[in-house]
């Protein structure tokens, strides 16, 4: 687990995990998304990846799927248990129709394929901000509406 600044994020939406054994695509993975003014966290494993997701504000999660020990389903399984309001792009260099539709079902937000093109990796960076975004309004409206019902219920009392 590497980090690129000293425990403070800004609050801008782009501080993503790069979840990815391979050190080389890591390190390309993160040269390609800096460049756009994202911050990066990086975990080679699932058990770093999530402490990183318990201790971290993380925005976006890019997560290998095939990695040595755990699989990249079980961050996906965690995410979804607490219920951390973050969208995940799956990168696999094992692409396949059935793993697209697991991956897809069990809460990821896009799909990409090894090699990774750049553009299309941007692409999908803009819109997982946007949904983002969007993940926390849901979040923040709910909380607000949930308020005041249970300040309506308290007045009927």
């Amino acid at each position: 687990m590497t980090d690129e600044s000293e425990d403070y994020y800004p609050i801008t939406g782009k501080l993503i995990l790069i979840v990815e054994d391979e050190a080389e695509l890591r390190k390309v993975v993160k040269r390609i998304i800096k460049l756009e003014g994202y911050t990066t966290l990086e975990a080679e494993d699932v058990e770093s990846a999530l402490y990183i997701l318990k201790t971290e504000p993380i925005d976006i999660v890019l997560l290998d799927l095939v990695m040595p020990g755990r699989s990249g389903i079980d961050v996906l399984h965690y995410i979804d248990e607490v219920d951390i309001p973050v969208p995940v792009i799956i990168l696999t260099g094992k692409p396949s129709l059935e793993t697209a539709i697991d991956a897809v079902e069990k809460g990821a937000f896009s799909y990409l394929t090894k090699p990774i093109d750049r553009e299309e990796l941007l692409k999908e960076l803009d819109k997982a901000v946007a949904e983002r975004w969007r993940l926390i309004r849901e979040r923040e409206q709910l909380s607000e509406y949930t308020f005041l019902k249970m300040k309506e219920d308290w007045k009927e009392e």
